[in-house]
């Protein structure tokens, strides 16, 4: 009987870790490029078969090394960063979205060659961070948009218009507070758009 409620206080604490370490996981997914997917399926996948010949174990620290370098255009290149921007805003799908309103949490890379900018000390060969941040400010206080999708495009397509210095946007828009089963800091959206990507 002992042994049976042992075993059964180990498993609700596997649980507990478990459910822990994917809320990790997920954090740390939304906030790298595409390639983290890969590697996210390649060790859960390697989890997976690790288990069925021995006990399972979890860990209480994420797969990934936050320090991972990112890939490809993001590498390159100087760039104004604007972290941890916060809104009340009205966009959604769900109708007590459109009512009642929620937090959202914005993110901001906008690449850009800054060394003119650090030669001269002049504001005149820069971007100011605040104008990007009005921007951001418009979009998420504006208009509603059903999707975050859509948020985030406005404010890329609406950042690279208005300057024409900046060669290209990242843009993470995420809901903290939603209705999901297990704990999570937020759930969203990261796109990344280059000026060639624009219609002309």
């Amino acid at each position: 009987m002992r042994t049976r409620m042992l075993k059964e206080e180990e498993e609700v604490h596997l649980e507990k870790e478990r459910k822990k370490t994917i809320a990790q996981w997920l954090s740390i997914w939304l906030s790298r490029p595409n390639i983290l997917t890969f590697l996210y399926y390649k060790l859960l996948s390697s989890r997976c078969s690790h288990t069925q010949t021995q006990s399972p174990t979890v860990s209480s620290e994420p797969p990934f090394s936050t320090s991972i370098m990112e890939s490809g255009a993001l590498l390159k290149g100087d760039k104004l960063i604007l972290r941890g921007l916060t809104f009340h805003g009205f966009h959604g799908v769900k109708p007590e979205e459109r009512k009642l309103g929620q937090k959202f949490l914005v993110d901001v890379d906008a690449w850009m060659d800054l060394r003119a900018a650090g030669k001269s000390d002049l504001m005149s060969d820069t971007v100011s961070y605040t104008s990007i941040y009005r921007i951001v400010k418009e979009v998420l206080e504006g208009p509603p948009h059903n999707l975050l999708e859509s948020v985030a495009e406005q404010i890329t397509t609406t950042t690279m218009t208005n300057h024409h210095q900046i060669s290209a946007v990242r843009v993470k828009v995420g809901k903290p507070h939603v209705a999901v089963q297990g704990p999570v800091d937020y759930l969203g959206v990261e796109i990344f758009r280059e000026r060639t990507e624009m219609p002309n």
